[in-house]
């Protein structure tokens, strides 16, 4: 679908009605004016996405309930409830989680979960997306979000996720939104010369780029591949990374091989989701344990 044909596209609502929120209890904000409320369907604790309903956020929109209802069904995808118009804005209404993997990151004591199984649920939830033929485009920290009882992983905040046109890639139709620091060298090439936005090419590559950096993030209690914020992007663009096996806290210091294969330069080196998944980074200590040294 062409950004133009989205636009003019009626917005398919639910119309749901029992849904209140409580503009007070902010659990989150974005770009252009949407919040994050916390906030009641039925009888039900739920989040309630509050996007401004105008031209520019229009398509934002759209996309999103459109990747929800296809996609909520599986465990690591923030379940989707309905959406409704009210007044300029358009609600969506989420499955309530308890923090972002930021959050989690600098206090673990709230949720008891293992830093392997956090990746390896984000690692599943993005395969689901890819086999959907969808790219999330938008993949960080704040972007994922845990649960306590029972313990939960889920991939949230699709409103730049797109539907892959070719079998390959999506052709960004206007604008970038995508958080610096997060984004692969081939997105972010284009967005630094200013280039014409539409030879911008999204894949799943670009996407398991961003899954790359939030491995290293969590194994490293929130370090950066490509160091510290002021020349993250330099070295993104140049391909120098500054990864050392000390900074790696969790699991076997080893699993930065299969970090670097995700954040390579060059799209083509990097693994896709399923082939991650049969990795041993994610294998037991039992089958680890049979296997022969050189």
């Amino acid at each position: 679908m062409t950004a133009t044909k989205a636009l003019n596209k009626p917005l398919d609502l639910d119309n749901i009605r029992s849904v209140t929120y409580n503009v007070n209890t902010v659990i989150g904000t974005g770009s252009y004016g949407t919040i994050v409320y916390k906030g009641k369907f039925g009888e039900r604790d739920v989040a309630v996405k509050r996007v401004l309903y105008d031209s520019s956020d229009r398509l934002h929109a759209i996309n999103e309930i459109d990747v929800l209802k296809t996609c909520d069904a599986h465990k690591n995808v923030v379940r989707y409830f309905g959406s409704k118009q009210e007044q300029i804005f358009v609600l969506i209404v989420l499955e309530l989680c308890d923090m972002t993997l930021t959050k989690w990151v600098n206090d673990k004591s709230i949720i008891d979960v293992r830093p392997l199984e956090i990746l390896k649920c984000v690692t599943t939830g993005l395969s689901w997306l890819h086999h959907q033929k969808i790219v999330h485009r938008d993949l960080k920290p704040e972007n994922i979000l845990l649960t306590r009882r029972p313990v939960k992983v889920k991939i949230a905040d699709f409103g730049l996720s797109r539907r892959v046109l070719d079998g390959k890639s999506f052709y960004f139709y206007n604008r970038l939104l995508c958080t610096q620091g997060w984004m692969a060298p081939e997105i972010l090439e284009h967005v630094l010369q200013l280039e014409d936005v539409r030879k911008c090419k999204f894949t799943y590559e670009s996407d398991v780029f961003a899954l790359g950096l939030v491995y290293y993030y969590v194994l490293t209690d929130g370090k950066h591949p490509f160091g510290e914020p002021y020349k993250s992007q330099v070295n993104i663009i140049e391909g120098i990374v500054m990864t050392t096996p000390k900074d790696v806290v969790h699991a076997c210091s080893k699993n930065l091989y299969f970090i670097k294969l995700m954040i390579a330069k060059d799209p083509k080196s990097r693994p896709s989701c399923t082939t991650l998944l049969s990795c041993p980074i994610f294998w037991s200590t039992n089958r680890l344990s049979h296997i022969n040294p050189l």
